[in-house]
């Protein structure tokens, strides 16, 4: 977990990004996506979930493997699977 996040290659795996995300055009993430604020770039990929954070903190339960979220994050939480700027026409 990081304060920013500039991407521009492949994440298998989930980005924590307390403050800012930035994915750049060769940004290719596969998995949860936690973010406060968040800039995509035409040809930015994102195949997982995104999740606004409202709180600077997130914290995760290793010793029973699950994941713990504020609640007002949960509300905010969107299934993103495609590439942004695409045009399917």
């Amino acid at each position: 977990r990081v304060s920013n996040v500039i991407l521009n290659g492949t994440v298998v795996g989930d980005v924590f990004a307390l403050q800012r995300l930035e994915l750049a055009p060769m940004a290719r993430v596969t998995g949860t996506v936690y973010y406060s604020f968040l800039e995509m770039a035409m040809g930015a990929e994102v195949s997982g979930q995104l999740v606004h954070t409202e709180e600077e903190t997130l914290r995760l339960g290793y010793d029973n493997h699950s994941q713990t979220v504020s609640p007002s994050t949960v509300e905010h939480t969107a299934s993103a699977t495609g590439t942004f700027g695409e045009n399917k026409s």
